[in-house]
């Protein structure tokens, strides 16, 4: 039950395993200059040290923080990095290279091993998958305290191909940007759809025509007209060309 003491300037204790002669250790722990340092003598390396002020190092002799790690830390399979105190936490999985963020013991972000990210959903099938579950109004808010918010779509070596979908589950309704065109484009989906509005570049409107020869130019045939009114009540206006004027 008593008491073991070594008196020194730097007291330690080595580790030897070399039976030959002469004998040198291979490791040693050491209180030096008032830190408690485990050092490899094999290799020259202070392999953990705690200083002064209770700051632990590893793979470093000048530790800035309570932990300070110079290299790579690997956790087990499913371990988890927790918050004292909280059900805050972030962990991953080996077999499915999946990193979870979890608040209130709660899932509410994923990185799956293709770099897809998900918020409320773990299986994200696009970049960024934000999903809501239960309720309404899932909002994603772009905000700036003075001047130049902004939500910016950039197809950057293919020109034409940007904008933004509006889907009812599987079915794209609506599409508005520019899809193989350099027009502003609304149609009721990506690919395979007559634009039902296009913007050029100088500034003409095309309802129903793609390349719009006016500053406002319908085509939907021999229909082509602007209403005032409704159905029952109201005047057309209807031009009917013909040749080239």
């Amino acid at each position: 039950d008593g008491d073991v003491t070594i008196k020194d300037a730097s007291p330690a204790i080595f580790f030897i395993d070399d039976a030959g002669v002469p004998q040198t250790p291979d490791y040693r722990i050491q209180v030096n200059t008032g830190n408690f340092v485990i050092k490899d003598d094999t290799n020259s390396a202070t392999r953990l040290l705690i200083n002064s002020a209770g700051r632990v190092g590893i793979g470093t002799d000048d530790p800035a923080r309570i932990l300070d790690v110079n290299g790579t830390v690997r956790i087990s399979n499913g371990a988890s990095i927790e918050w004292g105190g909280t059900s805050a936490s972030i962990a991953g999985e080996s077999s499915s290279n999946t990193l979870f963020f979890r608040t209130a013991s709660a899932e509410r972000l994923r990185i799956t091993s293709t770099g897809n990210v998900g918020i409320g959903t773990d299986n994200p099938g696009r970049e960024l998958d934000v999903y809501k579950g239960t309720g309404n109004d899932c909002s994603i808010v772009a905000r700036v305290k003075s001047a130049g918010a902004w939500f910016e779509a950039n197809s950057e070596t293919s020109s034409g191909y940007y904008g933004l979908k509006l889907r009812n589950g599987n079915t794209e309704k609506w599409f508005l940007g520019s899809y193989g065109s350099n027009n502003l484009q609304l149609k009721t989906a990506t690919a395979n759809a007559s634009s039902l509005l296009e913007i050029t570049s100088d500034g003409k409107v095309g309802i129903s025509e793609t390349a719009p020869q006016a500053l406002l130019h319908l085509n939907d045939g021999a229909n082509s007209a602007i209403m005032f009114g409704n159905t029952t009540n109201g005047y057309k206006i209807r031009a009917n060309v013909t040749g080239s004027n």
